[in-house]
């Protein structure tokens, strides 16, 4: 396992990102968010969030363009539904997968 804790305890960005096929079974980001929560669950969701978009977006050279809606940046995101939004915080819906549906813009 990566030494997650000990790397954000010295405030090194980290990134999420799918790899390839030859060494996992899909792409898709929104399993490999709830992967590393359920392998550190001590992890903060928003935290989480940030590696799998801005983090990820400035190791590429690219966070003036993409990884957070803002002014300037070109708009790519998702939109997530379900009826358990009601009761937990929003990072915590799409972390843990509580969503039902997702559409990509």
């Amino acid at each position: 396992m990566p030494a997650v804790y000990d790397l954000m305890e010295h405030q090194i960005p980290l990134c999420i990102g799918t790899d390839s096929l030859a060494s996992n079974h899909d792409l898709d980001m929104n399993e490999e968010v709830a992967y590393l929560s359920a392998c550190f669950p001590g992890l903060d969701h928003a935290e989480i969030l940030k590696m799998g978009t801005l983090n990820g977006a400035e190791a590429l050279g690219k966070g003036h363009e993409y990884g957070a809606l803002s002014k300037g940046r070109k708009a790519r995101f998702n939109v997530f539904s379900g009826t358990e939004i009601k009761n937990m915080k929003p990072e915590t819906f799409i972390v843990t997968k509580s969503w039902s549906t997702l559409t990509c813009y």
